[in-house]
């Protein structure tokens, strides 16, 4: 046989997408044994709602409020990965007020029905 030709089938190769599903595990982008907090969970709800970016909110916050809130304490609080600080929840609410302030009755809406489900846990 014509070691050129292609009527010949292609040798039987493992699938390396599967085989490298199975070694290599599903990474999250929260540390393990953290969930988020009720405060992210209510942001991001708030956020997909109205359509905000996150980054809109934090140049608000910045330019409107002249104040050192960053892009990672924002994140950090609407992914759930740190506790979130008060100012930076006030500095957020704020934030939300100013871009909608719908928005921010909503994040207080969903902010009070978290409560009362949620499970405290220090």
């Amino acid at each position: 046989m014509d070691p050129f030709s292609f009527e010949q089938p292609p040798p039987d190769l493992p699938d390396r997408t599967e085989q490298s599903r199975q070694e290599t595990p599903a990474r999250s982008k929260r540390p393990p044994g953290r969930t988020p907090s009720m405060h992210g969970i209510a942001l991001q709800r708030t956020l997909a709602e109205f359509g905000i970016c996150g980054a809109d909110l934090v140049s608000t916050i910045r330019l409107r409020l002249n104040r050192r809130a960053t892009d990672a304490q924002i994140f950090a609080l609407k992914n759930g990965t740190r506790q979130p600080r008060v100012d930076t929840i006030e500095e957020i609410m704020i934030g939300l007020r100013l871009i909608n302030p719908a928005a921010l009755n909503y994040y207080l809406q969903q902010l009070g029905q978290l409560a009362q489900t949620w499970d405290y846990q220090p």
